[in-house]
């Protein structure tokens, strides 16, 4: 594996008047609104109305308005920003993976109206719908039980039903939800609507639901099938379900009698699709596929694969999907006796939707697309999905290496109220906005390395989201600069400002310097203690990218205070602290990052200034005023957009009036006209058309 790392040989730095500019410019009265808003005192405005984040634990609703909230605000500041979205293995081991435990679910159940309206049901207990294919999820409704399955047969007509046997149901459009008794003693396993009144409901112990009024009524019926899985209904009369130990029943009247079926197998059976009344297939575990083209008077086993399959679905009598566990999804266009396997997909399948022009493969944590015979995977807008949001400032001179800032974004409460109430204000709350006030005052500068800013996800059920990105950047041979990790900064009951820094030992002790030198050039009232990873086992983001052989720092409080409780909250928290701390964050990535001589925005105040004529030079005659103190030293400087000096203006004492004129031809392009001077600098974008 190879790892392109970047050490620094350090050396004092010295003060620079633009960094003081940009440590001035950390605004508390911002970081305290943040921190209201994160930790769910204040309410945001999110999706056309007024919410709190009253939770941001790691697949709740709450992290979902957190994670969009600060997405868009990384957006807003004219950053490339995504989300690297990962699944986790076992919370208990911190591990992350695309492979096992995905079947047990987020998703549960979908129902795609069409190619933009699709509904989703999540083990959260919200209904999503969404409006423009998957870019972006709405919620319908929360609900007060696990919701696992969603039909919506008509315009308007939403049908909802729960793993513990509720059943709810909208005719206007999820506006409002009625709960409607279902009659079913267990789980409600599948539900089938043929128009919006006329539907079915199956529970796992084989007792059928039959309805006529759109839920109003039901009539139930015992099949003797005591492990069932799914009913299917071609039409009013004609109706088929099945279940465990091959077991097949048909009825011919609606639902109200059922008769068994030979089967010739004795495998678990759990998705059912007809063409019409004679055709249809069913599919289980095993790679059990069975085809009938009477009815099911006769059952033909054409069963391939040893994959657990889940849903079947043919388009016409030869060309069909079939999907199972663990991303095995299979295509057949002889009507089911040879398959291909498709690659891309992840999860378990629990719905096929064809809408006319497009397929969709509907998973517990995957949304795939097929257009055009292409296979496109569109989890990565899942609203619940665990993702690092990253927002990416490119470098100019060394765009392919990395400064990283990171914080992560999730919350806990130990004793029990993580899923309604994990405030999170100190931890992390008050790193997510240290990030996000860094992000808004350094992306309006240019630097010399590409600048990371990233809220890693799932921190406090192991690492999770930090370790993705650490393994996945070694494997790549990502060159990282350095990383920036906060973790707690406003925790300070003393008020003597103590704060930590923890480095490894291998070459990161050069950052932990670098913060002395600052908090001593910039009167920063913290006070410091230097600690390595070997004093502490380092439950922080930093610990992949140390044992990924990766360069990085801590910073966090001396106190830990009522972490990962529910008493974390905006009232434990030192306004000071926080204040200081985000001061030492902006000036300690602006050393690593490396300011670009171009990169001075033109509204910086400095006691030198520069005023051109007009930023725009048509020809061969530049002119400008420069203004400061009298006799002051100074170097006037043109570059190219590059960084290339181009043309040496003036080196001298500045006199009272300033005034220069250049007449020199340049090519055409976009320049900087840059003053140098000990007390300060100046600089202007221009563009010159050449003559």
């Amino acid at each position: 594996m190879l790892i392109l790392l970047i050490s620094l040989s350090y050396n004092r730095i010295e003060y620079n008047p633009h960094i003081d500019t940009m440590i001035s410019n950390v605004d508390s009265a911002e970081l305290v609104k943040w921190n209201r808003e994160i930790s769910g005192e204040d309410s945001i405005f999110y999706l056309g109305d007024s919410t709190l984040i009253l939770t941001r634990f790691y697949f709740t609703y709450g992290m979902t308005k957190a994670e969009d909230y600060l997405y868009d605000y990384f957006e807003s500041l004219g950053l490339e920003t995504y989300r690297q979205i990962y699944w986790l293995i076992d919370w208990h081991y911190g591990k992350w993976n695309y492979d096992y435990l995905r079947w047990h679910g987020i998703y549960p159940g979908y129902y795609v109206v069409n190619d933009t309206l699709i509904y989703l049901t999540s083990t959260d207990s919200v209904l999503y719908y969404t409006p423009n294919g998957g870019n972006r999820w709405i919620t319908v409704e929360e609900f007060p039980t696990i919701i696992s399955g969603v039909s919506v047969p008509a315009p308007g007509t939403l049908y909802v039903y729960s793993q513990t046997g509720e059943f709810y149901f909208s005719d206007d459009g999820g506006n409002n939800f009625e709960e409607r008794d279902s009659l079913l003693p267990s789980y409600i396993m599948s539900m089938h609507f043929l128009t919006g009144k006329k539907g079915w409901l199956l529970s796992g112990t084989g007792i059928v639901a039959i309805t006529d009024d759109a839920a109003m009524n039901w009539d139930t019926v015992e099949t003797g099938v005591l492990m069932s899985r799914d009913i299917y209904f071609t039409d009013s009369l004609n109706g088929w379900l099945c279940g465990y130990w091959g077991k097949i029943h048909h009825s011919t009247d609606g639902g109200y009698t059922w008769v068994a079926q030979t089967s010739p197998i004795y495998k678990n059976l759990h998705g059912i699709y007809f063409m019409n009344a004679d055709t249809g297939w069913i599919c289980g575990d095993d790679g059990t596929l069975l085809q009938t083209t009477d009815g099911g008077n006769n059952w033909e086993d054409i069963s391939f694969s040893t994959a657990n399959f889940r849903e079947v679905y043919f388009k016409t009598f030869l060309e069909g999907w079939i999907g199972g566990t663990n991303g095995k999804l299979y295509y057949t266009l002889d009507g089911g006796y040879n398959w291909e396997e498709i690659q891309g997909a992840t999860t378990t399948f629990n719905g096929i939707f064809d809408t006319g022009a497009n397929v969709f493969f509907c998973g517990e944590r995957d949304l795939l697309l097929y257009d055009n015979s292409e296979y496109v995977n569109r989890n990565f807008y899942l609203p619940n999905a665990v993702c690092n949001i990253i927002a990416v400032q490119p470098g100019i001179v060394h765009p392919d290496t990395t400064v990283i800032i990171g914080a992560h974004c999730d919350a806990v409460d130990i004793y029990g109220h993580s899923y309604t109430r994990a405030p999170g204000a100190n931890d992390n709350g008050t790193g997510v906005n240290t990030v996000r006030e860094v992000a808004k005052i350094l992306s309006e500068y240019d630097f010399d390395y590409t600048i990371e800013y990233i809220l890693f996800g799932a921190e406090e059920v192991g690492l999770t989201g930090s370790e993705y990105y650490a393994d996945n950047a070694a494997q790549e041979g990502k060159p990282i600069r350095g990383l920036i990790n906060l973790d707690c900064l406003g925790f300070d009951t003393l008020g003597n400002h103590d704060f930590r820094l923890y480095t490894d030992s291998t070459g990161g002790e050069d950052f932990a310097y670098l913060a002395v030198d600052i908090i001593s050039l910039y009167s920063l009232p913290l006070n410091l203690t230097i600690l390595d990873t070997s004093s502490d086992p380092m439950g922080c983001d930093a610990y992949p990218f140390w044992e990924n052989g990766y360069l990085g720092i801590l910073f966090c409080n001396d106190e830990w205070g009522p972490v990962n409780t529910i008493y974390d909250s905006i009232h434990i928290i030192n306004p000071s602290m926080h204040y200081n701390m985000t001061k030492l964050a902006v000036a300690e990535l602006a050393y690593m990052s490396e300011l670009s001589s171009t990169g001075i925005p033109e509204d910086v105040y400095t006691p030198i200034t520069l005023k051109l004529d007009s930023p725009i030079v048509n020809g061969s005659h530049l002119s400008f005023t420069v203004s400061g103190p009298e006799n002051t030293p100074v170097k006037i400087t043109l570059y190219d957009v590059t960084g290339r000096m181009v043309h040496r203006v003036f080196h001298g004492a500045l006199h009272d009036r300033g005034r220069f004129e250049v007449r020199k031809k340049f090519r055409t392009g976009v320049y900087f006209l840059r003053v140098d001077s000990d007390i300060g600098s100046a600089s202007k974008k221009l563009v010159i058309f050449g003559s």
